[in-house]
């Protein structure tokens, strides 16, 4: 098992310190006095007699070592028993820590036993009736468990690094080949010691206090009671966290290098937890016995115990209720240290302080060659350790620690560039940043390709069931930040396929790239190296262990939950989970479906559902509660509407284009995904009715009559088709749907349209199938479950699932290291990424911008606009249409006020019918850009709310609006008055495809009218070499070039403000006039506000 991928030897620091022969002249004291207690006899360096057989070497070496090991089998049962994956960080530590302190608890044992030969006569003297036999035993072989525990990690530092010299080269492969078999054997067994010592800790933890039972007249009161051994339990499991705090602590200082807060925070959480069980059975049993008479007896013994449960318990518990204790590596420290020394003062009260032996001739006080020993056991025990993690792979691998010089050097820098107001009429003037210049980091973060698409022949000829995964690298990258949790290892010479551990920093100081998996990682079951998993094996442990511990926590940002993936250790549901089922990161291949599909050839569509059905019946009935086939769903964003289950356009919702469904069936429902939709009596639990070739024909011949309430177009080869249906693509759910919304190309999507079908990378670097763009699928972003689709529009308030670009780009989406990326990731606490990213949507095919169906049913011609787009139709009254549109800004927080059938409507202004919810003094809404679509459409004249028409079949029949209404309103269940008439309203569409790459988003000064004339960025920051400050703040759409190719721009070219910052509620440019914050990106001071916009 690996407890610590990351771990490596020591190497930045130099073994011999100050305090290393501090060390190294008390082990020599201490070796001394041992030599001479060898030599001479206990008598000589001890005060032990029959009075007092055992003294401080049973109380601290012993008792409290045993004890404060605890750590070893606490964090093992987190980690492994729990399966709580963060914690493996300090296991290694922890082990070790248990090794050495289990080791000299045997030699404590060895200098405290008068004939010490006799040490082994537990083994061969079995006693079944006595508790020191079982402590013995258990001692022994849970010593034994933790060195089998410690083989792992031998193995990983000499395995293939056994170079033995001269005579001794002969035995290289010899110890080769027991190092892998060891690692072999105990990779497959290495949980049963684990869980051996689990229970062996708890067996002689618990046993180490009932050896004090049998003597109840010689323990003081305030110790001794019939559940010492559950005290021991108790105390061992609440000390094994703090010591691991403790010890991780003070070896990160030890060695320069920053405390593992992330490991040590969440660990901490359990501290208070388990010390209140300890104290409130150790308080109880006092209680219960009546001993607490003693605590006001002022003798020595009274005041011991009062000091080791007041300081050294409920003092390091109440601390550790405090969230601020537990994020402070300075607190954490004290207050682990506390309870460590509260726990060893336990152990020295229970088995010396409280121990008084009747007719005592003279009090027990250790001679100096005892304190002496103990002094040197401990000495030599941090001496082991520091040799341990010099030589094996125990501490996280770390960067070099700074020197003393180039801290001062920061610290002096960061004193020069505190924030200095001025005064005497001055208060334009700011302290001016100096900014480091640009390093070229290698590996960097940056450099991370965007996807990566796993498709290796050596998986494919051995399985080939599955479509490749397109693997979202940089998101990854991004998240973890440590390029090395999955590059783990690195070869040391060419064809290597083992490797050694590899970090972060090692890669930066030989400015090497991580290698990928396949030079390690090829063929399963090589016979040559089985050691190493195969390339698909790798794949799947590494994504899937990884994934196990991870989730998609949601940050709350109102009453919408954006979500980014991280690390983290707490449960939550499956849906934000990291996924590890099969299917969320690969598709399944389609078969070919020639053979299975049996039909004739005069099939109709309904026949080929029948028949699809036949195999797909649970995806039938997984179809028929989606909200593709109802046309409504549930609406948690739509304020005042959260709870309802029946919202959609099948009935409920309006909008200004062909209005609302009511009476229109057969030809709104042309673009519905079944057949047959007539009237309000279609029946939404028949499954035949399902149209499955519109959304999986291949062939892209399939099409739908438009008054045909869903049925195809006559004429076409149905079983052609059907034997060639697939996953859907583009042309399924775009040309065949939404981007012709509204009954033509771009109607009412301002950012779909048929250009959406085989992109360039400029006008959608997701969907772009040219000049290195990402080529996404629909469901690429938008992940299907039961046929449930993520996302939702504005325009319609049916959901089922959220969507947002922080599920793949995280809330720190710019991850270069340019000047300008700090920046921009401050931006995105209040601007949304497609506010950058979609400067003009429509940018090739004009969309419609107003629809007048007041001036319907002329028998007139009108001429086409500019763009070759009709302006009037007797049908549908005048439009207009604009290409390259510049979005319309508002806050929004991720909710929208709907307009529903029946509302009334705005009797002194425009009606909207959609509206996004938001506000500059909202912390949760961020700028978002939309499209606003107008129209003047019909409307009760004395019921004051929207008629639902009847076009189809109706008013485009006989052309007569009164009629029209009577009939819609009554399809509709809603009252008509006789009396209608035209009113205004608008519409808000969101935007969010036409995202172009970062070299053509918005610039910083089309935005801020403050960067578009010199000193540019100098306002804040002084000049730099590497930087031109011009270029920097115009870095980003060229509206000229778009004029060029033929965009519709003119009028965007050299426009600052473009977002409107006072229609956002801001007094001017924030970066002069101040924002929702007082405080810039980079904590510059300003007099009066400043932006952190």
């Amino acid at each position: 098992m690996n407890m610590n991928g990351e771990a490596a030897p020591v190497e930045e620091e130099k073994f011999l310190t100050p305090g290393v022969m501090v060390m190294l002249a008390l082990m020599g004291v201490g070796l001394a006095f041992v030599a001479v207690r060898f030599l001479f006899g206990i008598g000589k360096v001890a005060n032990l007699n029959n009075q007092f057989p055992w003294g401080i070497w049973i109380g601290i070496d012993v008792a409290s070592g045993v004890a404060l090991a605890a750590g070893g089998f606490t964090t093992g049962a987190i980690a492994y028993v729990f399966n709580r994956d963060q914690y493996h960080a300090v296991i290694r530590p922890a082990l070790l820590t248990a090794m050495l302190g289990y080791t000299f608890v045997v030699l404590g044992l060895l200098v405290d036993i008068g004939r010490y030969w006799n040490i082994t006569s537990p083994i061969y003297n079995w006693n079944g009736n006595s508790v020191l036999f079982e402590v013995a035993m258990c001692v022994l072989i849970y010593l034994h468990v933790l060195y089998i525990e410690f083989i792992p990690i031998v193995v990983e530092r000499f395995k293939g690094r056994v170079k033995l010299p001269g005579l001794l080269a002969g035995l290289n492969n010899l110890i080769e080949r027991l190092l892998a078999l060891a690692e072999r054997i105990l990779g497959k067994i290495m949980f049963v010691f684990i869980i051996a010592g689990i229970v062996l800790s708890c067996l002689h933890q618990s046993s180490l206090g009932s050896l004090m039972l049998i003597a109840p007249y010689k323990v003081h009161p305030l110790w001794y009671t019939p559940i010492l051994p559950l005290l021991f339990l108790l105390s061992a499991f609440a000390a094994g966290y703090p010591m691991v705090s403790f010890e991780s602590i003070l070896v990160s200082k030890s060695f320069g290098r920053k405390p593992e807060m992330d490991v040590l925070t969440p660990l901490a959480k359990f501290m208070p937890l388990l010390m209140g069980t300890y104290l409130v059975f150790k308080i109880g049993d006092m209680i219960v016995r009546g001993t607490y008479v003693y605590l006001l007896d002022g003798t020595f013994q009274t005041n011991a115990f009062i000091v080791e449960v007041l300081f050294g318990v409920i003092l390091p518990f109440v601390l550790l209720l405090f969230k601020r204790v537990r994020q402070s590596a300075g607190w954490l420290f004290f207050a682990s240290a506390v309870f460590v020394l509260g726990i060893l003062m336990n152990r020295i009260n229970v088995f010396v302080v409280s121990f008084t032996p009747p007719y005592m001739l003279v009090k027990y006080f250790p001679a100096l060659g005892e304190i002496f020993i103990t002094v040197g056991l401990i000495a030599t025990l941090m001496f082991m350790y520091r040799v341990f993690v010099f030589i094996f792979p125990v501490l996280g691998a770390h960067p070099k620690k700074m020197s003393t010089t180039v801290v001062a050097l920061l610290a002096l820098a960061a004193a020069l560039m505190i924030p200095i107001t001025s005064y005497g009429g001055q208060a334009d003037q700011m302290i001016k940043r100096r900014l480091p210049l640009e390093e070229n980091i290698t590996p960097s973060i940056a450099d991370a390709p965007k996807v990566a698409t796993l498709n290796s022949p050596v998986v494919n000829k051995y399985s080939d069931l599955y479509e490749p995964v397109r693997f979202m690298h940089s998101k990854h990258a991004n998240v973890l930040g440590d390029c090395t949790i999955c590059h783990h290892r690195m070869p040391r010479e060419e064809r290597d396929t083992y490797g050694q551990p590899v970090s972060m920093a090692e890669l930066r100081e030989k400015q090497a790239e991580p290698v990928a998996c396949s030079v390690c990682h090829a063929d399963p079951f090589n016979p040559k190296d089985l050691n190493t998993p195969g390339l698909k094996g790798s794949y799947h442990q590494l994504c899937m262990d990884c994934h196990e511990q991870s989730e998609q926590v949601p940050h709350a940002r109102g009453p919408v939950l954006y979500s980014a993936m991280v690390r983290g250790p707490i449960a939550r549901a499956l849906d934000t989970r990291a996924p590890t089922d099969c299917l969320a990161c690969h598709a399944k291949k389609v078969p070919n479906h020639n053979q299975l599909v049996k039909l004739d050839g005069n099939a109709d569509a309904l026949a080929v559902t029948k028949n699809c059905l036949a195999c797909h019946r649970k995806e039938g009935q997984a179809i028929l509660k989606t909200a593709h086939w109802k046309w409504h769903g549930p609406s948690p964003y739509t304020v005042g509407q959260e709870k309802r289950i029946d919202l959609g356009k099948s009935h409920a919702t309006i909008n200004n284009f062909c209005i609302n469904l009511n009476g229109n069936w057969p030809r709104c429902t042309s673009c519905h995904i079944g057949y047959g939709w007539q009237d309000q009596n279609f029946d939404f639990n028949d499954m035949s009715k399902i149209d499955c070739l519109v959304c999986h024909d291949t062939t892209g011949k399939y099409k739908k009559a438009p008054p045909a309430a869903g049925f195809p177009i006559k004429n076409l080869d149905l079983v052609a088709i059907a034997q060639n249906v697939g996953r859907p693509s583009r042309a399924n759910c775009g040309l065949n749907c939404h981007f012709r919304g509204g009954g033509g190309d771009a109607v009412k999507h301002g950012d779909m349209s048929s250009m959406l079908a085989k992109p360039d990378r400029n006008h959608d670097v997701h969907m772009g199938a040219a000049d290195e763009g990402l080529n996404f699928r629909c469901q690429d972003c938008h992940k299907t479950r039961n046929h449930m689709i993520s996302g939702r529009s504005i325009s319609v308030a049916a959901v089922e699932g959220d969507l947002s670009c922080e599920y793949c780009h995280t809330d720190s989406p710019h991850i270069g290291s340019e000047l300008i990326d700090h920046h921009l990731n401050k931006h995105t606490r209040h601007v949304a990424c497609q506010t950058c990213h979609i400067p003009v949507y429509s940018k090739s095919n004009p969309t419609k911008i107003f629809w007048d169906w007041s001036t319907a049913g002329q028998d007139c011609t009108q001429p086409k606009d500019k763009y070759g787009k009709p302006t009037y139709d007797k049908k549908k009254g005048g439009f207009k249409w604009k290409e390259a549109v510049k979005p319309t800004y508002r806050w929004y927080n991720g909710t929208v006020k709907r307009h529903i059938l029946g509302d009334r409507i705005n009797e002194t202004g425009i009606t909207e019918l959609t509206q996004p919810v938001g506000d500059i003094n909202d912390p949760a809404s961020r700028i978002y850009p939309f499209k606003v679509h107008k129209g003047k459409q019909i409307s009760d004249a004395v019921y004051k709310y929207l008629i639902a028409p009847q076009l189809w079949g109706g008013y485009w029949k006989h052309w007569d609006w009164d009629r029209a209404s009577r009939d819609g309103m009554k399809s509709a269940g809603l009252a008509y008055s006789g009396k209608y008439e035209f009113v205004e309203t608008s519409m808000y569409w969101g935007l969010t495809h036409e995202v172009v790459p970062k070299e053509q988003a918005l610039s910083c000064a089309e935005c801020h009218a403050s960067l578009a004339q010199a000193p540019y960025c100098g306002k804040c920051h002084q000049q730099r070499p590497d930087v031109s400050f011009k270029d920097l703040v115009h870095k980003g759409v060229d509206f000229k070039s778009l004029a060029t190719m033929g965009r519709d721009v003119a009028e965007l070219i050299g426009k600052t403000n473009y977002i409107d910052y006072q229609a956002l509620g801001y007094e001017g440019d924030p970066i002069e006039t101040g924002s929702r914050f007082d405080k810039l990106g980079l904590g510059v001071a300003h007099f009066g506000r400043a932006s952190n916009d």
